[in-house]
């Protein structure tokens, strides 16, 4: 059993072959719920999601950048930043990759998925020019290099049939050149976009809740329906509540 805090109440889940069963106790008391479900619950849904994400990765790219930098200035003895063959630096630059998708997987909907996405619009008035710049640089990184088999300057690739010099035989080889990316400028920036976009979505968050809990007040026959429900069915251990 997994327990979590939710204020005054504990939150319970058991583990099964089906997934994960979900109690709310006060005390030795199982307290009742109703499960709400419309546009502005799944807005928020979606936001708490992404809030849980990106603060996961800020936490892994401001570590990782911390180790680069100090790899850098005191030749720390488990971090070379000037390695680029290194199994540790390939880790970084996956970490990097990583970031790249869990920040433009905000801007992107699935119907299968947080069915929320937000909006270049949403963000115009809270980001400077360049901070606009680094996260339309962000999305096209995506798109063009991590996510899809797009052109992008970071890899290459070509066959050549190569003609020996001195008898004249020909041989054919591929060759893949791939950018060894991060450098340290382009994972400061994805580490302080990831940190803006975080703080973004968390007053986002706030504004829906506060939305959501006026709504509850002001009309709850038309959001609370049907009895009390005892136990959730979730498919995966919580982050958070």
């Amino acid at each position: 059993m997994i327990k979590t805090s939710l204020g005054e109440y504990t939150v319970h889940l058991n583990g099964s072959e089906n997934g994960y069963l979900k109690t709310v106790y006060l005390g030795n008391k199982q307290a009742g719920f109703h499960l709400i479900n419309n546009p502005l619950s799944r807005q928020l849904c979606a936001l708490q999601s992404m809030c849980h994400e990106l603060t996961e990765l800020y936490e892994d790219l401001l570590y990782t950048y911390t180790e680069w930098m100090n790899s850098k200035k005191e030749s720390h003895p488990y971090v070379n930043a000037y390695e680029r063959t290194k199994p540790l630096h390939r880790l970084l630059r996956n970490l990097y990759i990583s970031a790249l998708i869990g920040y433009a997987k905000c801007f992107t909907r699935s119907d299968q998925g947080r069915k929320y996405r937000l909006q270049e619009k949403q963000i115009k008035k809270h980001y400077s020019k360049e901070e606009l710049t680094t996260h339309r640089d962000i999305l096209r990184l995506r798109n063009a290099w991590v996510a899809h088999g797009g052109a992008s300057e970071n890899e290459d690739a070509h066959v050549l049939l190569i003609q020996n010099p001195e008898n004249n035989h020909l041989f054919l080889t591929v060759g893949v050149n791939i950018k060894h990316l991060p450098d340290s400028a382009s994972l400061e920036k994805i580490k302080d976009a990831t940190l803006k976009l975080l703080q973004l979505c968390i007053m986002l968050r706030n504004e829906k809740y506060e939305e959501l809990d006026k709504m509850i007040e002001a009309q709850p026959a038309v959001l609370i329906k049907g009895d009390l429900q005892y136990e959730l069915h979730v498919n995966s251990v919580p982050t958070g509540d």
